[in-house]
């Protein structure tokens, strides 16, 4: 008898459709890279464990560019984890919500949108009435976009209705928005200020140093020393100096002495006389002979 319960039970459990699987939110964006960034924050925040403990979700998911632009520069700690545990939350609704039914629901019954349950409010740590919910609605300014904003009264919109990107019904439908949504009287993440000083310029690297210049095998030789210019001659009728000047007797026509010469030429003119004396003392001499 057991044997034939046992063999009952194993066909049924081939014949009959398995159950549908668990969530699984990090498989699903895994899909698509432009929401890695997304993924990341959930799992690590503990988020995608909780979604993934549900039986149908509704999440809205920022891409890459949106996230980066939202928590660029914001420092780490246990209280921004904490932070963005709360704001993730409120972008899990706890509904299957496809593209259809999100036109719907952002018209509501009067035209005012409607507000539906997110994990935020689930899990306990929403603060101040309708804080855990979000609420779906027409945008004031932009009538053709849907919009997201903290279910909280006097809360402005967030984020936008982009495109429908994962429709796994009934359990699991991804639909990307334009940001981040943040309830009342939680402060969005500060980015850390960016240091406006400069860090000092590093010294520059000491160059390769100058050779000393050569010293020659053989020492220079000493300039010669500069010739004496010769002295140009006067051509003029100005007298040489009297150091120069031998006074020498020249017989003028009235038989006076008043010329001289320079020294050289004195010694000639000398030369002259003596030998003519000579020979008019000869003929003297003839004569008184005779």
């Amino acid at each position: 008898m057991a044997t034939k319960l046992l063999t009952f039970v194993i066909f049924l459990a081939g014949v009959l459709p398995a159950a549908d699987a668990a969530i699984d939110i990090g498989k699903v964006l895994g899909e698509h890279r432009e929401f890695s960034l997304f993924s990341s924050l959930l799992s690590s925040t503990g988020v995608a464990r909780a979604t993934n403990s549900r039986e149908a979700v509704t999440v809205l998911a920022p891409n890459n560019t949106a996230v980066v632009a939202a928590l660029r520069g914001v420092p780490r700690g246990a209280d921004t984890r904490a932070l963005l545990s709360d704001v993730l939350s409120l972008h899990v609704i706890l509904e299957y919500i496809d593209a259809d039914k999100l036109e719907l629901l952002a018209e509501g019954r009067s035209g005012d949108g409607t507000r539906v349950t997110t994990l935020l409010q689930a899990n306990g740590k929403a603060q101040g009435r309708y804080a855990g919910f979000v609420h779906i609605s027409v945008g004031e300014e932009e009538y053709d976009r849907i919009t997201f904003t903290s279910g909280a009264i006097g809360s402005p919109w967030n984020a936008t209705f982009e495109k429908a990107i994962a429709q796994l019904p009934p359990s699991v439908s991804v639909l990307q928005v334009s940001g981040f949504i943040f309830p009342p009287g939680v402060i969005p993440p500060q980015p850390r200020a960016r240091q406006t000083s400069m860090p000092p310029a590093p010294s520059p690297a000491p160059g390769p140093m100058a050779h000393p210049p050569r010293q020659p095998l053989l020492p220079a030789p000493a300039p010669a020393p500069p010739r004496p210019t010769p002295a140009t001659p006067n051509l003029t009728n100005t007298p040489p100096p009297s150091g120069n000047v031998i006074p020498i007797p020249i017989p003028s026509v009235d038989g006076g002495m008043n010329a001289t010469l320079p020294s050289a030429a004195g010694h000639r003119v000398a030369s002259s006389w003596g030998v003519a004396g000579l020979l008019f003392g000869l003929v003297v001499c003839l004569i008184w002979s005779l």
